[in-house]
């Protein structure tokens, strides 16, 4: 078991995090403590911290005083003065967690051993073994509120954001945190916690899991855009059959205009320069035009990369789109200060963007040509965003019949029968192998042209950077047929309830 907990510590009596490693070594407890004691007795231990044994609650526990890192740095990050230098108005967090774990205790009450930042909760630990009445997590209404709605699983975790506040405040120490929270709730939400839970080999697949996010006074601003259960199981005839990965969620854009303009009323009252208030009604007016063209479903997609080339395929976003003419006329009203270049294609619509012209516009060098140009396809109600040949592809595939779509595939509706029933706000499915194998292989090949660059510029620093790759280098060379073999498709799911959203998924 890991807790992290707001620590009262020092002279100042600061706020900093604290944190408990609990095992249980069941009958091992003997032999395990027996080594530890050898390993706090060595040689190995003698060049870094400085250890020691003292009396807690009338038991024997280690105490290791850790050097002082950030002193030897010059006192903080790279002589900057904290934070960006802003004479001491901001502490500096790297010699604020150098506070918080100098002083590690190492404790053994019957079957447990502890490792602890605190010797308040090594006390704790005592107290409990000797009968004492103390206060649990578990008693507390909002933990145990949590711990259910993700119980009954093989690993469980949950975060409580009731004192994080107390724990941030030796960050922040002018109270922002303070001021910003009021403000952000309005705009995402009260959220008193979250909780997680796996667990393994079970009913419908190898690996599930279960996050709840609480929200007890229900949805605000953008989270309660996010609140509409509309999402089907249906994947749309444009997504193609060897796409990798796929998502559908639900997002009510015509709630976008207003939020907005009440962010903007809220930074003007608070002295930011957002302009005056006709300029944020001609905003409203702007982002209305936008949305009032567009439906509530989304749609996200990626694509393989092409035959020799891993690392090379897309992602594309469809936007359920009504009003097609109505967004052409929009894009061509607007796109053209943004780079955008419109055009028949295939029947339907294309917008493009060429980014390195875009970059030149803005000043910002670069050269046409060096990126693959962005486009906003238009057709088949809906809206496509993504490279030019992956939206093409999807303007191609628009009234095609006899094309093969994902949702055909036997493999993706077995996958989907873990959904079960009910409504959903959102849900997708990926091949797991398929996504991992094409990430790492993109990383790959930018980590590829990078060292091009330094092979030219400084050969030397190229063979350093290589050295320090390590094991990270064969990772990403990893062979995607060998973990396809271990691990299958994914699938999730999102719904929403009363008191926040839950989200299932399946490995």
């Amino acid at each position: 078991g890991v807790s992290v907990f707001p620590s009262i510590t020092g002279a100042a009596r600061t706020a900093l995090p604290g944190l408990v490693i609990a095992g249980d070594f069941g009958d091992e407890a003997d032999r395990m403590w027996d080594r530890l004691g050898t390993m706090m007795d060595s040689e190995a231990m003698s060049d870094g911290a400085e250890i020691s044994q003292e009396q807690v609650s009338g038991r024997t526990v280690w105490r290791m005083e850790m050097p002082e890192f950030v002193d030897e740095m010059d006192g903080d990050m790279g002589g900057m003065g904290g934070m960006g230098g802003m004479g001491g108005m901001m502490p500096d967090p790297a010699a604020m967690m150098e506070d918080a774990f100098r002083s590690m205790w190492v404790a053994r009450e019957g079957r447990y051993i502890v490792l602890s930042s605190s010797a308040d909760a090594v006390r704790r630990m005592y107290d409990l073994a000797d009968g004492v009445d103390v206060d649990l997590l578990s008693e507390r209404n909002d933990a145990r509120m949590l711990m259910d709605r993700a119980g009954g699983r093989d690993m469980m975790g949950v975060v409580l954001m009731r004192d994080m506040p107390v724990m941030l405040s030796g960050v922040d120490q002018m109270g922002m945190l303070a001021v910003a929270t009021p403000i952000l709730q309005q705009y995402f939400g009260r959220i008193t916690g979250m909780s997680t839970g796996i667990t393994l080999d079970g009913e419908n697949a190898m690996l599930e899991g279960r996050m709840f996010i609480a929200m007890p006074d229900g949805k605000a601003g953008f989270t309660a855009l996010m609140d509409s259960a509309e999402a089907t199981m249906d994947i749309p005839s444009f997504v193609p059959a060897d796409a990798i990965s796929y998502g559908q969620y639900t997002f009510e854009f015509q709630g976008i205009a207003p939020l907005i303009g009440r962010m903007a009323r809220t930074a003007a009252m608070m002295g930011m320069p957002m302009g005056d208030p006709n300029g944020v009604q001609q905003m409203e007016q702007i982002v209305t035009q936008f949305t009032d063209t567009l439906g509530r479903r989304v749609h996200m997609l990626q694509t393989r990369g092409a035959a020799g080339e891993p690392g090379t395929g897309a992602t594309l976003v469809a936007i359920q789109c009504p009003d097609v003419p109505g967004m052409d006329q929009f894009v061509s009203m607007f796109g053209p200060g943004m780079g955008f270049e419109g055009r028949d294609f295939a029947g339907q619509r294309i917008h493009t963007m060429d980014p390195g012209g875009m970059m030149m516009m803005a000043g910002m060098g670069g050269m046409p040509g060096e990126s693959e140009p962005f486009a906003i396809g238009l057709g088949g109600a809906h809206a496509f965003m993504g490279m030019q040949a992956s939206v093409e592809g999807m303007l191609r595939s628009i009234g095609d019949s006899g094309a093969r779509s994902l949702g055909d595939s036997p493999r993706i509706q077995a996958a989907m029968k873990a959904l079960g029933d009910g409504d959903l706000v959102g849900w997708g499915w990926s091949d797991t192998a398929a996504t991992i194998a094409e990430s790492l292989a993109a990383q790959k090949r930018q980590m590829d042209e990078m060292m091009e660059m330094f092979a030219d510029m400084d050969p030397a620093m190229r063979d350093e950077i290589m050295g320090d790759m390590g094991p990270l280098d064969g990772m990403m060379d990893m062979d995607p047929e060998q973990l396809a073999a271990m691990v299958g498709d994914s699938v999730w799911a999102i719904r929403s309830t009363d008191d926040g959203f839950v989200i299932d998924n399946w490995i």
